[in-house]
């Protein structure tokens, strides 16, 4: 189910779905490395905001995939998105509830797909 509102906030509701020429981005969701307990209760009571905003945006077609990621003691979230172009996944970036409380950072990071499951016909260079 599609709540009227999140694809709207994030500039999207009229957004043709992604094709084999579309743009994809990564979008690298952070909380600081030193966390207040004041941002940390927001993040909490956010939750479910977040998980409907981002489910919306994979019901249309916009989120690929959305996980956690660890590097040493630095936890983010990784999105993919895909069918949409600098500003629009600037967008969506600033459009998650924590990003617009300002209790997590966001990066937007051009993303080239070279191979993806499932593509049919889709061949790298080289691997011909």
């Amino acid at each position: 189910m599609v709540l009227a509102g999140a694809t709207a906030a994030a500039g999207l509701a009229q957004t043709p779905t992604a094709s084999a020429s579309s743009e994809s981005y990564i979008i690298k969701l952070q909380a600081p490395q030193v966390d207040t307990a004041d941002a940390a209760a927001i993040r909490k009571h956010n939750v479910i905001p977040a998980a409907v905003y981002w489910d919306n945006l994979y019901n249309i077609g916009k989120v690929a995939l959305l996980g956690s990621a660890q590097d040493g003691n630095t936890k983010c979230r990784v999105v993919i998105v895909e069918g949409v172009n600098e500003d629009q996944a600037k967008a969506i970036a600033s459009a998650d509830p924590n990003v617009k409380a300002g209790v997590v950072t966001a990066e937007v990071i051009p993303f080239h797909v070279e191979l993806a499951k499932n593509s049919q016909g889709q061949v790298l260079p080289g691997r011909r």
